[in-house]
């Protein structure tokens, strides 16, 4: 079989089902990381070095270059957003299926793809974009538009960085919060788009364009975007199904990606959908295991294909049921507990698929959710319909979120 070449290791939301599919289809892997991860002694080659960054790429690909003669690489896979500027330069050079500098270009930078979507009349929120010297031209942006807005860095990633601005005293804050903690020389600032959001997920395989989910995302709030957990299937119309697969149609093409994975997330609106983000990489936050779970088709396992076979793909895949994420995020204070599944009944332990904490008793917390990355835990739980999934997912989350301390009220 084939040598996969994977530019980092991904997160803990994607690491284990990557590594298991690639070593289910029979393929070898080689890993550009730098990190310990338990993972990395399933690897047959490693490079160490940081997939996150480009300065040292010649002696890279020299390291890349040197597996290949032994074992031959057949596929690059990015493993966040952050890698895909490394997997794609290297994909080029190996003159490999798949990414390319100009596509890593258009969605690895925020302000180029909303660029090359105006030209095509895509629907997008109207931006400004600039430098940290230009607080005063985004200041008359809003003024033009009007408020809310949406500021963010043009290559963030995990909601890092993303504020809603009520008014022009938080656009000011936010914009130099921005450039204060985020490692970042750009920013946008857009309308913001009201309506629920979702995301697709899709395959390309030579330029045909194969449909793997639509999902709903859950988000805590409107200021900072933090994800609050994802459900698929995502119950909307037919006929819009339809106008957001033709909308997510155009912008593959558009944008180029004739091979591979795409995480393209939308709102929805009455004036039709509106494009929000795209990655040219696969979805993280578990909604890979998600899709598997509601439609028994393993993302990877298409990813993979996709780039490596020759033969046409073809899925046969049907609802088979409700799946959700849900992630526990912290309070303020010390964590007193964490409970955990097996004091559950029989029902509801039966509708756990996952659960996971990443955090300890004693552990403290003193600053506000700013992001995803900010997460404790998470629970992914399955039903039979939409309505018993949410039953479950407040059943779940309330028994299994972390305890904290309470705070002594002073009199």
């Amino acid at each position: 079989m084939g040598n996969i070449l994977m530019v980092g290791s991904g997160g803990g939301a994607t690491k284990g089902a990557v590594f298991k599919t690639i070593l289910k289809c029979g393929h070898k892997i080689t890993l550009i990381d730098k990190g310990n991860s338990p993972f990395n002694r399933l690897v047959d080659y490693l490079i160490f070095s940081d997939p996150f960054n480009t300065d040292n790429f010649q002696t890279v690909f020299e390291k890349v270059k040197e597996v290949d003669k032994i074992d031959k690489i057949s596929a690059i896979l990015p493993m966040s957003d952050l890698t895909v500027e490394l997997a794609s330069l290297l994909n080029e050079k190996l003159g490999l299926k798949g990414l390319n500098s100009q596509i890593s270009l258009i969605t690895r930078n925020k302000a180029r793809l909303r660029e090359k979507m105006s030209k095509f009349n895509l629907n997008i929120p109207r931006f400004f974009e600039g430098d940290k010297h230009s607080l005063a031209l985004a200041k008359k942006f809003g003024q033009e538009i009007g408020y809310p807005l949406v500021i963010k860095p043009v290559d963030s990633a995990g909601s890092m960085g993303v504020y809603r601005c009520e008014n022009e005293q938080e656009l000011e804050f936010f914009f130099g919060t921005i450039f204060k903690s985020v490692n970042t020389n750009h920013i946008i600032v857009e309308e913001f788009i009201e309506g629920p959001e979702i995301s697709v997920e899709t395959i390309s395989q030579n330029g045909n364009i194969i449909f793997m989910s639509l999902t709903e995302k859950v988000k805590m709030d409107d200021v900072n975007f933090v994800e609050a957990g994802h459900i698929t299937p995502c119950d909307i119309a037919v006929e819009q199904v339809e106008v957001v697969r033709n909308e997510v149609k155009r912008l593959l093409n558009i944008v180029g990606l004739r091979d591979g994975i795409s995480h393209t997330e939308l709102k929805l609106t009455s004036n039709g959908p509106y494009i929000i983000e795209m990655g040219s990489r696969a979805a993280g936050a578990y909604l890979p295991d998600l899709i598997e779970l509601a439609y028994g088709v393993n993302p990877f396992e298409l990813w993979i294909q996709s780039l490596t076979s020759q033969e046409t793909i073809e899925i046969k895949y049907w609802e088979k049921q409700y799946a959700s994420v849900h992630f526990f995020y912290p309070s303020k204070g010390e964590i007193e507990s964490i409970p955990t599944p097996n004091h559950l009944d029989t029902a509801t332990l039966e509708s756990i698929v996952d659960f996971g904490s990443y955090c300890k008793v004693g552990d403290t917390f003193d600053r506000e959710i700013t992001s995803n990355f900010d997460r404790i835990g998470h629970i992914i739980v399955t039903a039979p319909t939409k309505e018993d999934l949410l039953c479950r997912i407040t059943s779940t989350s309330d028994k299994l979120s972390p305890r904290f301390f309470k705070k002594e009220v002073q009199v």
